[in-house]
């Protein structure tokens, strides 16, 4: 089971080297290229990888896969996705966070997702990045995945925003 933060791509490649099969928590990589480089490792190695994408199995998302099946021509989606603090979520778990990690792993890898990020999206600013990393692949990523399973895979992406307060940043 593979439920750190970050781009796991590093990590299932180890769990494949070790021949275990894999369950990964979202992102799998921030990347195509990590993705396709650690789904490569698993295949040769012969284990199992499953990207964990619990929404599927959400109650009021079964319900509106059933209330779908009556329409056959959508042609429109529009998402919305409200982004609030990681704390609200998690703040009635009893967390606890390991202390005993090496820190030089952890700048080793921040460093690589900091690469990989570059080499998906090729932007310098900060609010974009950001943006990718956490809103698009930590949230978003849901969504998205939603409705690619209820109506198919999109054609195009027409409209693109990202609004802070009201005010259009992108």
């Amino acid at each position: 089971l593979i439920a750190t933060k970050g781009d796991h791509a590093p990590l299932v490649e180890a769990a494949a080297h070790a021949g275990k099969h894999i369950f990964v928590e979202k992102p799998f990589s921030f990347s195509l290229a990590g993705g396709t480089a650690a789904s490569a490792v698993a295949e040769a190695a012969g284990v199992r990888v499953q990207v964990g994408y619990m929404k599927r199995y959400d109650p009021a998302y079964e319900r509106l896969q059933g209330e779908l099946r009556d329409f056959t021509d959508v042609r429109f989606v529009r998402m919305t996705t409200l982004e609030a603090p990681n704390r609200a979520y998690v703040s009635n778990y009893p967390l606890v966070e390991a202390a005993d990690v090496d820190q030089a792993l952890v700048e080793e890898l921040e460093t690589r997702d900091q690469e990989e990020i570059t080499g998906a999206i090729s932007s310098d600013d900060p609010l974009i990045r950001q943006m990718y990393k956490w809103v698009l692949l930590g949230s978003m990523v849901h969504e998205l995945n939603a409705v690619r399973n209820l109506i198919g895979e999109p054609t195009s992406v027409d409209y693109v925003s990202i609004r802070r307060q009201g005010v259009n940043l992108v």
